[in-house]
Order: structure tokens, then C-alpha cells, then sequence
């Protein structure tokens, strides 16, 4: 019988393991910005949603992040705080009551202005991050 074994010897296993490293940080770095472009986006989707009385309540739409906790990467919209300077810095405080109330009819915009771009891009967000990165890094 015939001895199979084959013995390998692998040059350069230092530079392969450095670039793997230097890779995954390639690619978290990718994913952070793709993430922060993408809450971005949803943020203006949700802000042409917003409903509009003295645009106020639309002027604090924001996007937060990425942060990082554990192996985690966290973005965060939300609506409400500081007005901006023309609104005399008022606080927003009513964003949530807003948001919620179903039984308003506003001339413009609508409820759930917030959570309906959220929701139409939750399907994607995955597939579209993925492509991000194989572009990008790999």
C-alpha cells in the first residue's frame, strides 16, 4: 500500500495570519460606515414621513453611532431634544405621542414615521451590508 501522506510546508504563515487581522479590521471599519450610510438613509425616508406643523418635530430626526459593545455594532434614529436654533431651541418632547397616535390625520406626513422606513429596510439591511463588503474589502 501505497504512503499518502504529504507533508506541507506553508511559507509566509506570519504575513497570512497579519493579513487576516488587518482584513477583519478592513471590514468591521466598512461595516460601521455602511451601517451609519444606511440609518442615514432611513433617517431621510423617515423624515419625509414626518408630519409637519412647524417642521420642529421634523428638524430633530438624528442618527447616533455606530457604537461598538462586545461584538456588536449599534446605530440609533430617533426623534426628539434640542430643536434647532430657528425653533428658539425648544425641546421636542412630543415626538413619541406623535409617532403613536393612529388617530390623527395630519396634512402632511403621517404616524409611524419612524418605524415604517425601519421596517422597509430591515429585509435588506443584511444583503445590502454583505455586498457593501465584498466590494469594498474582499
Amino acid at each position: 500500500m501505497a504512503d499518502l501522506r504529504k507533508t506541507v510546508k506553508i511559507r509566509g504563515l506570519a504575513e497570512v495570519k497579519r493579513r487576516l487581522k488587518e482584513l477583519g479590521a478592513k471590514a468591521e471599519a466598512r461595516l460601521a460606515r455602511g451601517l451609519r450610510e444606511k440609518g442615514e438613509t432611513t433617517m431621510t425616508r423617515a423624515k419625509e414621513l414626518t408630519p409637519v406643523d412647524l417642521g420642529a418635530l421634523r428638524s430633530t430626526g438624528h442618527v447616533e453611532g455606530p457604537t461598538r459593545t462586545g461584538d456588536q455594532l449599534r446605530i440609533l434614529l430617533s426623534f426628539g431634544g434640542p430643536a434647532g436654533a430657528e425653533f428658539g431651541g425648544k425641546f421636542v418632547g412630543y415626538a413619541i405621542y406623535v409617532h403613536e397616535d393612529l388617530t390623527k390625520r395630519h396634512t402632511v406626513g403621517q404616524a409611524k414615521f419612524l418605524e415604517q422606513p425601519v421596517r422597509e429596510l430591515a429585509p435588506h439591511l443584511a444583503g445590502d451590508l454583505a455586498a457593501m463588503l465584498r466590494a469594498d474589502v474582499f
